[in-house]
């Protein structure tokens, strides 16, 4: 099954919808439509694409690593001036936690740190 994102006027203004192959409408925010096409993007990949899944193991990893968040705050925290500078990345910050703790740190998850 495919998902689309379309324009529907709802209450007087153009709001998005999530319909499906057959244009009957999946998701359209309880009745009031998306404001916008990247809110709509998100609840479909949220809601249809396996979007909260991805979110639960991201916020497993967390609650399973403590020492890791802990040491990867620390490291944020010590380093922000180096960081807003570009003199150090985030890539090194996460590449020196991984080689500390023989961990593999999961992509996009540092936002649920």
């Amino acid at each position: 099954m495919s998902f689309k994102i379309v324009v529907k006027v709802i209450r007087g203004n153009n709001r998005y919808v999530i319909v499906n192959d057959n244009g009957a409408v999946l998701d359209d925010a309880q009745g009031w439509g998306y404001t916008t096409t990247a809110t709509a993007s998100k609840a479909l990949w949220y809601k249809f694409k396996g979007g909260d899944s991805v979110v639960k193991g991201y916020k497993k990893f967390w609650n399973d690593h403590p020492d890791v968040r802990k040491y990867l705050n620390d490291l944020y925290e010590s380093n922000i001036k180096e960081i807003c500078r570009d003199e150090i990345s985030e890539g090194d910050l996460i590449k020196e936690a991984e080689d500390k703790y023989s961990v593999s740190i999961p992509k996009g998850s540092l936002k649920y740190l």
